[in-house]
């Protein structure tokens, strides 16, 4: 009930902020503001299975229609929009080759959703002054927010959530140990929420005052900090990488600084928090990379037998009922649960939408990140693309043990920072984009 309630006050916030202010900028910064409260149902699954996210996006497009449609301009980025449409048309065409059709049709309304936000996001980076600052306040906005509630869910339990019921990965009950999940129902969701929070809290322009950039070094030592209590091991692996990346391309003053840190954080985890989520859990390592491995040999078999256009998206779970019927987790005595997912998000990919969606999917980060490669080497790299790419490989790093765009949350933050990477990946230090000034670590 919690859920219904949140977002049906998260829809009317919005509606009276876009009465009195009924303009693209309304919509996108509060998005990224009210982002941790996005996912909430609205309706339950018997209608429609309607999230706040989805009435918020289809209220904005009905009433700015003509904005949306009007191009008056060059089209930019013209790659991504062929990669754009072609991903939606092969999903569809996933869908209608399958046996079980649509009957997850709640699962493709993110296709559109998500496309009708970026198209937004666009315009008003586009068309707007000082926007990109405005849009990365308003991201920080919303991880601070966040970051609130886990503050009260650690004071009064794990029991202090947005959903009904602990996740099955948040409390061992057994060990007694905490996987805090925050605004998230699992907590290997918010591991990779809070570690892509991190970088963007280091971007920071250098004409802010002192005591704001303080801010945003507190708002990445916090968001490291849970990230450690949410115990994710694939997200702190995937942060690691990301401040390798930083680390890599930063002056030498920075990787001093980031050594000394590095050594006191290792020294500071081992001493006060052994015993957390994360190195707990080394012990039972290879009964866990097991029991996976078992899963994604299972999974990697349903691709083979359906290579192009997979199984349709969001049916995993009724094709392993039908013909896996030994992939299922035993969670109590004669209490079985069957996989959504096959505990990889890549093979989630390939085993429900096929290759050609995969190819797709892996295009629309691989040309950015070759494009900042080939800046770094041959001009000089935006400074801004580097922590959106480090933000972007924890994700990518978390996402190969779980499939988390199905939550809007996630899927939100990674199309935002994708966007923002294609920008500033194919520009160089030279050129005028707003968010590419003033930036500093």
């Amino acid at each position: 009930m919690l859920q219904y309630i949140i977002a049906f006050f998260t829809v009317l916030v919005f509606l009276v902020l876009f009465f009195l202010k009924p303009k693209i900028e309304t919509y996108v910064l509060y998005v990224l503001t009210a982002m941790p409260f996005l996912d909430t149902k609205i309706l339950p699954l018997a209608f429609g299975f309607v999230k706040a996210f989805d009435v918020i996006t289809i209220i904005t497009l009905v009433f700015l229609s003509k904005e949306f449609l009007l191009i008056n301009y060059k089209l930019k980025y013209r790659v991504y929009t062929v990669l754009g449409i072609l991903l939606v048309l092969f999903s569809l065409l996933s869908g209608l080759n399958s046996e079980f059709g649509f009957s997850t049709y709640y699962a493709y309304y993110p296709l559109f959703t998500i496309f009708i936000f970026i198209r937004f996001l666009f315009l008003f980076s586009n068309k707007v002054n000082g926007s990109n600052w405005r849009i990365l306040k308003a991201l920080k906005t919303g991880f601070l927010i966040a970051l609130i509630f886990m503050t009260v869910q650690i004071v009064i339990g794990p029991t202090f959530s947005l959903y009904s019921g602990l996740g099955l990965n948040v409390l061992n009950e057994e060990t007694g140990i905490i996987r805090y999940s925050g605004v998230f129902a699992e907590s290997q969701f918010n591991g990779q929420f809070l570690a892509m929070g991190c970088f963007i809290f280091l971007i920071i322009p250098t004409s802010i005052s002192k005591s704001k950039q303080l801010l945003n070094y507190f708002g990445f030592a916090l968001s490291m900090f849970y990230l450690l209590l949410a115990g994710s091991r694939s997200a702190m692996g995937g942060f690691l990488i990301g401040l390798i990346l930083i680390f890599i391309f930063s002056d030498l003053r920075i990787k001093i600084y980031g050594v000394l840190l590095g050594v006191f954080a290792l020294i500071s985890l081992f001493i006060i928090a052994p015993n957390n989520g994360i190195f707990s859990r080394t012990d039972n390592l290879g009964d866990d990379l097991d029991f996976r491995q078992s899963i994604w040999e299972e999974s990697y078999h349903i691709f083979l037998e359906n290579p192009i256009l997979g199984i349709g998206l969001g049916n995993f779970q009724d094709f392993t009922l039908k013909y896996k019927q030994d992939l299922y987790l035993e969670i109590s005595p004669g209490e079985l649960l069957y996989f959504t997912q096959p505990e990889n998000g890549y093979l989630k990919i390939l085993t429900e939408q096929g290759i050609v969606v995969f190819l797709i999917f892996f295009l629309f980060f691989l040309i950015p990140i070759l494009e900042f490669a080939y800046n770094v080497f041959w001009i000089k790299a935006n400074p801004t693309a580097k922590f959106l790419i480090a933000a972007l490989l924890c994700w990518l790093t978390a996402f190969n043990t779980v499939y988390s765009l199905s939550d809007y949350r996630l899927l939100l933050i990674v199309s935002t920072i994708l966007f923002y990477l294609i920008v500033f990946a194919s520009s160089n230090i030279r050129s005028k984009s707003k968010l590419s000034k003033n930036v500093s670590l």
